[in-house]
């Protein structure tokens, strides 16, 4: 395509968008036919840096179209900067580019697509400019994008530092009371296989949500692990929600999955930890997107089902809006401490493994009513102190030794936040 010079002359109140519609049409709409060009709001999965890796050749979608790839339009006011892992891969981009496409039968068509950055926050908006006729092909081009991020046996993760990661955690090797494991497997399973064809026969939003609560440590993010695994084993889509970038806990972020549940063409798994964090007190319009979403009126409806899983460490915490009204999440699993005996052993031998001998069973009763996580930091001290003592076996004595000097620590802790509490409370007094 032709290039003209463009001068963009930036007012107080211009707004990123503003500058980019306004080069976009003085640089390319100029040239064409207005009525069938036409700007739009464009997502930046064509800016994602995986998925164009992915895209090859023989790549088909839409209307047996083919992507040629793109190229930087260097006269742009619109610098191509590139996002980065910090294992060195590319993720993302912004700039001006041309995106080349082609019908199987020789004719073809280009997108001009500008993306940029408009805050310090790297809040990114990107805009398409491209024939009307096409919008549908341009709509497939970025479902297979989304496809392409993401490789099908990964979990796609949503406002994180990674873009991606693989679930490990075989259901089997996690112990819980057999009617928890079983009650929420089956959950999981007959709303996929059974549930999606109701709600679609209801004409309701096929999406269901669940909650798993209980102390930290309990094994919520095993089961989200392992459910994630199942789900990819039956072709599903799996999506892991993340606080872990610069922009935190925002409930964006779940709207977002649920985007990208839409433009899948497969059942889909969302996983949200920590959901109180992401339901704090919202004002406004915010809040009222929150309900919304969670009653299902402004969420994106995926025909194949969307189940969302999320969990908390402090359900008090969230709203009881959110926890009592019908729908807003259908099920609630607590996920308690151990409270049986034969559990505490189960996990001992699990984590022990090769050094389990009878003789710890003696010391199981003593960790009821304490998380799975702080039998696992029991075992791995005493492996450390066997180490470190350069004997062949972990002794019960070793173990009684490593689980006092951890109850200690959780007391002196429990102490020292009582401290923090109180003495805050005397200070607002």
């Amino acid at each position: 395509m032709r290039s003209m010079t463009c001068n963009i002359v930036e007012t107080p109140t211009q707004l990123k968008m503003d500058e980019m519609a306004l080069w976009l049409r003085e640089m390319y709409l100029s040239q064409q036919d207005e009525e069938s060009w036409v700007i739009i709001v464009a997502s930046d999965i064509a800016m994602n840096m995986a998925a164009l890796k992915n895209f090859t050749s023989g790549i088909v979608f839409g209307d047996d179209w083919h992507f040629l790839g793109s190229s930087a339009l260097n006269d742009a006011p619109f610098p191509v900067i590139h996002q980065f892992e910090f294992k060195g891969d590319l993720t993302m981009r912004v700039g001006a580019f041309a995106y080349e496409f082609q019908h199987a039968d020789g004719s073809p068509f280009a997108v001009i697509v500008t993306s940029a950055y408009y805050s310090d926050e790297q809040w990114t908006l990107t805009l398409a400019a491209l024939p009307r006729e096409h919008l549908a092909t341009w709509g497939a081009f970025c479902e297979m994008c989304y496809k392409l991020s993401s490789p099908e046996e990964r979990v796609t993760i949503v406002g994180g530092r990674q873009t991606d990661f693989v679930p490990s955690i075989q259901w089997d090797d996690i112990i819980l009371p057999d009617e928890i494991k079983s009650d929420l497997f089956q959950d999981v399973q007959s709303f996929f296989q059974r549930g999606v064809g109701i709600y679609n026969r209801l004409q309701l939003n096929p999406f269901r949500k669940i909650l798993l609560a209980g102390p930290p440590g309990t094994g919520k993010t095993m089961l989200c692990n392992s459910l994630a695994l199942w789900a990819i084993e039956q072709g599903y889509r799996a999506i892991y929600v993340s606080g872990a970038d610069q922009y935190g806990a925002e409930f964006y972020k779940v709207h977002q999955a649920l985007y990208l549940a839409q433009m899948s063409d497969t059942p889909t798994l969302i996983i949200v930890e920590e959901l109180d964090a992401f339901l704090e007190e919202r004002e406004g319009k915010q809040k009222a997107l929150v309900l919304n979403v969670l009653d299902g009126v402004e969420a994106l409806k995926n025909e194949h089902g969307t189940l969302l899983i999320a969990t908390t460490n402090y359900p008090e915490a969230i709203d009881v809006r959110v926890l009592k009204r019908p729908g807003r999440l259908d099920r609630i699993y607590m996920i308690p401490e151990i409270k049986d005996r034969r559990i505490a052993e189960a996990m001992l031998r699990k984590y022990l493994g090769d050094e389990w001998r009878n003789e710890h069973a003696a010391i199981a009763s003593e960790m009821v009513d304490y998380p799975g996580a702080f039998i696992r930091e029991v075992v791995v001290y005493a492996l450390t102190q066997m180490v470190t003592n350069n004997e062949t076996e972990v002794t019960l004595a070793q173990l009684r030794n490593s689980l006092d000097k951890l109850k200690t620590q959780i007391d002196e802790r429990d102490q020292y936040i009582g401290f923090r509490v109180n003495g805050k409370v005397a200070e607002m007094n």
